[in-house]
């Protein structure tokens, strides 16, 4: 039997432009009462995914879904295996200056977690190393802006909350904020393990999520439907997926999106005057297009709600937030080659409130400047679909300069004052 590991997995999605994968089109596209029953799951791959015995890369959450879990995965530059540990807090396993005391935390989806990487070759503990002080981790791979958002609220609430708070933002996780199950990569997970005749692996599973009250135009947060590991046995039924979630607004996009004809088109007309998008409508091809800008700029106007209400939580409990924006190698090349940004709609909210954030495509374009290689061979040199380890040391010095503006006091290493032998003596006690 052929099998798959993550790294397969993880490059073939890195390898995926931003629009939208076919169906093929020598497949003709079920019916839409087929096409969400379609997407009903295995019983196995639940099996495996709630088995605590299994090699499983993540555990299941109550209110997000899912979390990581330890795990080795053979998907680290040149083929090698890495090595993810994980606290007992939920936390990606410190490394350096582990035993005193931590002030930053970090949020977010896997560019924040470092898929692909070992545990001392994060961009957090690069930083933690320069600075003479452990940063937490609580990134997790596949996670949208609302996911991070409600991990970081819990987080928060216990002995392992921190003054200073990082919030990364990748550019798929505005729309993920929008699904209430990952659709798209529970079907394309599923359909290219079964090409390769590969074991489950297992990627996506209900969580909390929010959506644009269709009516007031407000957004609204939503629990998680399915809460206990038993529930997702219930998505096993064809008949229960047709039964709750074919009026789901984004499943029918992802329909329209594969070139279906959905069924409450009006709804997506009335979500795109909602959030301000110019769209068409008259043809299959034009609601195909549509639906994709439509489920792309939703998800960055939910993601400017998400971030107002972000900062009105730093504010009451005397945090001080910073987001960061986080960028694939595509999109790097594209804005060395001055193409527009996809995500310019939530940068241009970024910068017209005023909110604090570290831009990071820029800071790629500014490097790459320095540089006489071509396009590729610079991506090769910090990509292997996530960050790789020099990626990830790009990066923290990259925001290095921002996060020193911003932490009050300076980090040991950047004290202007000459340190106290009692301060050299507690870091070198360590």
């Amino acid at each position: 039997m052929k099998t798959i590991n993550r790294r397969t997995l993880l490059a073939a999605m890195g390898a995926l432009p931003v629009t939208r994968l076919s169906l093929g089109s020598a497949q003709a596209l079920p019916s839409y009462e087929d096409y969400v029953a379609g997407m009903a799951w295995e019983k196995a791959a639940i099996d495996q995914f709630l088995d605590p015995s299994e090699p499983n890369w993540a555990t299941f959450d109550p209110l997000v879904g899912y979390r990581h879990s330890n795990a080795v995965m053979k998907d680290g530059i040149d083929g090698s295996y890495c090595i993810y540990r994980m606290e007992p807090s939920g936390e990606r396993r410190k490394i350096h200056f582990a035993d005193r005391p931590c002030r930053i935390n970090t949020y977010g989806d896997s560019f924040t977690h470092c898929d692909q990487v070992s545990d001392g070759e994060t961009w957090q503990e690069y930083l933690a190393a320069h600075f003479g002080e452990p940063v937490r981790n609580f990134g997790t791979g596949g996670y949208g802006v609302y996911q991070a958002y409600r991990r970081m609220l819990r987080e928060e609430g216990t002995d392992s909350s921190a003054p200073f708070v990082l919030f990364n933002v990748w550019i798929d996780d505005h729309r993920r904020s929008m699904m209430s199950v990952r659709w798209f990569h529970i079907r394309f997970f599923r359909d290219l393990i079964a090409g390769l005749q590969s074991p489950y692996y297992f990627h996506a599973n209900p969580w909390c999520h929010v959506r644009f009250d269709l009516d007031s135009g407000e957004l609204r947060e939503f629990e998680n439907t399915h809460p206990k590991p038993e529930d997702l046995y219930l998505i096993c039924d064809p008949e229960y997926v047709v039964s709750n979630y074919r009026d789901d607004l984004y499943l029918q996009m992802e329909y329209a999106m594969d070139g279906g004809n959905p069924p409450n088109l009006e709804r997506m007309k009335r979500l795109a005057e909602l959030v301000g998008l110019e769209a068409r409508w008259d043809s299959q091809e034009a609601i195909s297009k549509s639906a994709e800008q439509l489920f792309w700029h939703s998800g960055m106007k939910a993601s400017e709600v998400i971030v107002q209400w972000a900062r009105k939580w730093a504010d009451e409990n005397q945090k001080k937030l910073l987001f960061l924006v986080s960028y694939r190698g595509g999109d790097v090349a594209a804005a060395c080659r001055q193409e527009p940004r996809l995500d310019q709609v939530f940068i241009d909210y970024l910068n017209r409130e005023q909110v604090p954030y570290v831009d990071s495509l820029q800071k790629h374009v500014e490097d790459y400047e320095q540089f006489s290689l071509p396009l590729d061979r610079y991506l090769k040199r910090y990509y292997n679909g996530h960050y790789a380890p020099a990626g990830n040391h790009f990066f923290a010095f990259a925001i290095k300069d921002d996060l020193l503006k911003w932490l009050d006091p300076a980090p040991f290493t950047y004290q202007k004052d000459q340190p106290s032998i009692a301060d050299i003596s507690a870091v070198l006690a360590l």
